[in-house]
């Protein structure tokens, strides 16, 4: 009883370990453990090498996966089962487009939603059909340009071929004309001179760019040069403002002395004009000719006395003696 209680334990353990196993398969692959939340059915006429579990992709975005594909011989339709990880509003106007995911062929379905929708836009339901398609590849572009173009693409190339010829029998002749070949060679020296010249030039202008370098570098220096004499510089200008000042210290008075000056000439004018005119006492001895004509005629009185006195010096004497004599007696008196 116990080995067979042994045996029924480990086959339930069995049926649940095969049960978590396949459950775990199908949520690698992308599956719902318990329900898609929207299923949607998509009809191909070719799959592209479709198959389930290719993703489904919107803006980039894996949203779910491709679950099912059933063929319908018949009818030449394949019908996908399209299961979403969530619910999502897609609306009525998208596509189900099968598209390459990666260089090497990988396929997937691009959930393609219109750019503008109008606001009364209805959303797919779950179990709903959507619009399947195919996305164009190179060849199938390729293929339709032919198809639909093809005709006049050949045109085209006709008309291109005749033109083609057309040049390349004028050159042939322009190249075996004699009196042209000279022309051509001249030309072609032309160009290799022109070819020289421009050689020559662009080295001129190498050098002259690299003049300009040096001339920037030693502008870079100088600016390097100021910069490191800001305080210097600040200094000279510091001096520069105080001897401004005391320049306009000094001006101001330079103006006073100027000012003084100027009074003081008004001064003299005013003296000198005294002196011209006979107001004042200087200006009647200076301007008045009688006081010095009295002068002089006293002057010839005092040295004609003088001539006399020493001409006739006892008589003076005598009238000095009478007088101090007769002064005595008075006072004696």
């Amino acid at each position: 009883m116990f080995k067979r209680s042994k045996e029924v334990t480990f086959g339930i353990f069995a049926i649940i370990a095969i049960v978590l196993i396949v459950y775990g398969l199908n949520f690698m692959a992308g599956s719902q453990l318990f329900g898609s939340p929207l299923i949607l059915y998509a009809k191909y006429a070719n799959v592209e090498g479709l198959n389930t579990g290719n993703p489904i992709l919107i803006n980039g975005l894996r949203v779910g996966r491709v679950a099912e594909l059933d063929l319908d011989f018949s009818a030449g339709i394949v019908t996908a089962k399209l299961e979403f990880s969530k619910k999502l509003d897609i609306p009525k106007e998208s596509q189900a487009m099968i598209i390459s995911t990666d260089l090497l062929g990988a396929k997937g379905i691009k959930i393609w939603v219109p750019d503008s929708l109008p606001p009364s836009t209805e959303f797919y339901q779950t179990q709903d059909f959507i619009q399947g398609t195919v996305e164009a590849g190179i060849f199938a572009e390729a293929s339709d340009l032919v198809t639909t173009k093809g005709a006049q693409i050949l045109l085209e190339i006709g008309r291109l071929t005749v033109q083609l010829n057309e040049i390349v029998a004028l050159t042939k002749a322009q190249l075996n004309d004699k009196s042209n070949q000279n022309t051509i060679k001249a030309t072609l020296e032309n160009i290799r001179t022109s070819s020289d010249n421009l050689t020559s030039i662009t080295y001129e202008v190498d050098s002259i760019a690299q003049e300009i370098a040096k001339i920037a570098n030693g502008a870079v220096a100088i600016v390097q040069n100021v910069e490191g004499n800001n305080d210097n510089i600040d200094q000279i200008i510091e001096n520069v403002k105080m001897t401004t000042d005391s320049l306009v210290t000094a001006s101001q008075e330079v103006k006073f002395l100027m000012t003084d000056a100027a009074r003081a000439v008004g001064r003299v004018e005013s003296m000198v004009s005294k002196l011209d005119s006979t107001g004042g006492t200087l200006g009647l001895l200076l301007n008045d000719t009688q006081l010095y004509d009295s002068l002089a005629a006293t002057t010839n009185e005092i040295n004609a006395l003088l001539r006399e006195v020493k001409a006739n010096p006892q008589r003076f004497v005598d009238d000095v003696k009478l007088y101090i004599f007769e002064s005595k007696k008075k006072e004696e008196k």
